[in-house]
């Protein structure tokens, strides 16, 4: 069938920041509408008896089955197999989907972008992160939608493929120049525990709590020293942090420390964040202390 039911129509970073029309003399600012869209997709789940996942930004999710890959960005080509729904269970749309995540309407970006390759999941979308009050082709306005979707594979380009076999040479460079006996993960990730903890390892969608230091490879330099536990704004599950530590995290137990050694695929890549002091393609180093797991 066809894909109208996820491609992207407004812009992501305007949707909550204004009002919406919804076809008379009133308006309804997009954080009410959210409000009411969260109430009733929080309605629908108490009453199907589903424990889902509220994520901070405003929609729910439940994990079927986790991948073993890593999770997708926004620059990146995804194939998904996936069921659309209305909430009140009706399908509009059903397909296999391959396209570049930032084509998708912004509830899938959000929900897609933590879920490992390879995983099976149910995103409970508000309708202010699909179709809003115009609504589209089988989709009332203001709809609340429900995706099953099956994310069978993230693309990864060869020059992408290339850079991770330069990056994981100079690191290893490094770790023997340095005589640093490392383990190698079969991910490029290079790591050591320095201190070995005695309480659970996290998994992927493990809330973490942990310092850490982040520096440059080459210089030395330090970019970032500070914590991360869950907050109102971030949820601090390991899937919401650097492909890297989504490779190394899982093999820490509670109270260890270590030591990441990543390849700039696993870290900030081609883009990093404006304003960071990362050039682009820098392999980094992650010093870690794994506090506390909470779920």
């Amino acid at each position: 069938m066809k894909t109208y039911g996820l491609l992207i129509l407004v812009s992501f970073s305007l949707l909550l920041s204004g009002c919406l029309d919804n076809g008379g003399n009133n308006t309804t600012t997009a954080s009410e509408q959210l409000k009411k869209d969260l109430q009733s997709i929080d309605a629908f789940l108490t009453a199907e008896g589903i424990t889902a996942i509220k994520d901070p930004r405003g929609f729910r999710y439940v994990i079927d089955s986790v991948g073993g890959g890593f999770t997708p960005r926004t620059e990146n080509k995804i194939k998904v197999k996936y069921v659309g729904r209305l909430l009140n269970k009706s399908i509009f749309d059903q397909d296999v989907s391959n396209l570049v995540l930032s084509s998708y309407i912004p509830g899938f970006q959000m929900g897609m972008g933590l879920l490992p390759e390879g995983t099976k999941a149910r995103l409970y979308i508000p309708s202010i992160y699909a179709y809003g009050a115009n609504g589209t082709t089988g989709i009332p306005g203001n709809s609340n939608l429900i995706f099953e979707v099956f994310l069978t594979d993230v693309e990864t380009t060869t020059d992408e493929l290339d850079q991770l076999a330069a990056d994981t040479v100079a690191i290893d460079q490094y770790l023997k120049s340095n005589s640093i006996n490392a383990v190698k993960d079969p991910s490029g990730l290079r790591y050591i525990i320095t201190l070995q903890g005695s309480g659970a390892k996290p998994h992927a969608f493990s809330q973490v709590k942990m310092n850490y230091t982040g520096k440059i490879l080459a210089t030395g330099n330090t970019f970032y020293t500070g914590t991360a536990e869950p907050t109102s704004d971030f949820d601090s599950r390991v899937v919401n942090f650097l492909h890297g530590f989504q490779a190394g995290l899982p093999k820490l137990p509670k109270g260890s420390k270590a030591t990441f050694y990543m390849p700039s695929g696993l870290g900030y890549g081609a883009n990093p964040p404006s304003g960071a002091s990362i050039p682009r393609n820098t392999n980094i180093i992650f010093e870690v202390e794994l506090t506390d797991v909470l779920n």
